[in-house]
């Protein structure tokens, strides 16, 4: 490591105590955990981090200066992700329509490729607005210029007409193909793949079976609590978004069941203020962890927690409007989301800290996060012939 570097990683963790800038505001645990130290290789401090949703989750200091130099760039610098474009403007210098083209040797018009002269107010997702350049801001995004010149009528302007046409030409050629790919997937397994709850239904009818409309009702029963129903002629509350919601339909190979996977579509919701990182346990944690059981005799289980995300809340202001999949009664009502529901876009990052806080709170389990890895948890253990040891979580 560099003694820029090293400077620097110091710099930061002397700093980890006090409150950042939102989204993120971090405090020292209530409990000391850990030991700070000056080298971020020594330094084992654990730092409760409250996000903008008001959930908090312990992190390692190290974890943290680790994020926070994913958010610059090799010189430092924050990278802010676009939230939207709010205005424009431009000055004498922008090129006018009439001295748009150049006119070449051979006669031919060619339109000026310039971008002088234009400015874009740009509102990132920490909320601040800036002014920038045009070449600029179409230089990190592209597709939203674009998109945004076309909506507001300066497509045909001479900084915007030369290039314009041919992103979002490629754009909609991908989503095409896409889409075609999809939909193109009609059979698996000689079996007939639905789209819609709809075509299932009339899928089962057709076959004088039910598989379909029972892998349907399964998942729904399994996803029912990540929903509240509003009452019958309800309008969408003040503050929510409201978005759609699809099912996934599947066969399982061998046993050739039907498979059906409720998931929201978490495309329609903005862009999430914080950070939606979900961590899982490392390729390395895990070989160590199988080298300490098989050196001291312990068994090795397995365990799947169906359905993870919807054992964690969410505070997101989202609703849906049910379809046939929720039974007649229910079709065509507004329900709100109230839990991590498989498709959006912090449903990772809510369940992993609602597990990491069960873990921690629950002084019944008694675990403790290991400081090499936030995701392998251990507790003191008695064998039946009064050895001890340790049990081991691998998330």
């Amino acid at each position: 490591m560099s003694s820029a570097t090293t400077s620097l990683a110091s710099v930061l963790l002397r700093v980890l105590s006090f409150c950042l800038r939102d989204p993120l505001r971090m405090q020292p645990c209530p409990r000391v955990m850990g030991r700070s130290n000056a080298n971020p290789i020594l330094d084992t401090s654990i730092y409760e981090v409250e996000f903008d949703d008001g959930s908090t989750e312990a992190y390692l200091a190290n974890i943290i200066a680790e994020h926070i130099y994913l958010q610059v760039d090799g010189e430092g610098y924050t990278q802010h992700m676009l939230n939207e474009i709010v205005d424009y403007k431009k000055d004498s210098t922008a090129v006018s329509k009439e001295n748009g083209a150049i006119t070449t040797k051979a006669g031919r018009k060619l339109p000026k490729q310039t971008t002088k002269g234009w400015q874009f107010l740009c509102q990132w997702n920490d909320g601040t607005t800036s002014w920038h350049p045009l070449k600029d801001v179409k230089e990190s995004h592209l597709l939203q210029v674009a998109q945004y010149a076309i909506n507001n009528g300066l497509a045909e302007e001479p900084a915007f007409a030369w290039w314009v046409p041919h992103p979002v030409k490629k754009r909609d050629k991908i989503i095409k193909a896409m889409k075609k790919r999809y939909f193109r997937i009609h059979q698996k397994c000689g079996i007939e793949i639905p789209k819609t709850a709809q075509e299932a239904q009339a899928l089962d009818t057709k076959m004088g079976t039910t598989f379909w409309m029972d892998a349907i009702r399964k998942e729904m029963k399994n996803c029912s609590k990540a929903f509240e129903m509003l009452p019958e002629g309800s309008r969408i509350p003040v503050g929510h978004t409201h978005i759609k919601c699809h099912l996934i339909f599947d066969v399982k190979h061998g046993s050739l069941e039907r498979k059906a996977r409720y998931v929201a579509g978490g495309h329609m919701t903005a862009p999430p203020a914080s950070i939606t990182y979900a961590s899982v346990v490392s390729r390395e944690s895990v070989c160590i962890a199988f080298v300490l059981a098989a050196l001291n005799g312990l068994e090795i289980e397995v365990a799947d927690i169906g359905n993870a995300h919807l054992n964690a809340p969410t505070n997101k202001k989202i609703v849906i409007t049910c379809g046939l999949e929720f039974g007649a009664q229910f079709e065509g009502r507004l329900a709100k989301i109230v839990r991590a529901q498989c498709g959006l876009k912090g449903s990772g990052q809510a369940w992993r800290s609602h597990l990491a806080k069960v873990l921690l709170d629950d002084e019944n389990l008694g675990f403790h996060m290991y400081k090499a890895d936030n995701d392998v948890w251990y507790r003191p253990a008695t064998k039946p012939d009064g050895t001890k040891y340790h049990e081991y979580i691998l998330v």
